[in-house]
């Protein structure tokens, strides 16, 4: 991916690349972290788990 990325900026541009790449990967990463977050820290008192109990 780094090749393809390198050779993309020499073809197109660096600027389009961070535009049609960089940033959209960048506000993806932005996302899963804040879900993984939220995920983790939420409250456990209102959230329903599954404790194996049937």
């Amino acid at each position: 991916m780094g090749t393809l990325l390198v050779g993309l900026s020499f073809t197109m541009g660096s600027l389009q690349v961070l535009k049609l790449h960089g940033i959209p990967y960048w506000c993806f990463v932005r996302w899963l972290d804040l879900v993984t977050y939220l995920h983790h820290h939420g409250h456990e008192d209102k959230l329903p788990w599954y404790h194996g109990k049937v």
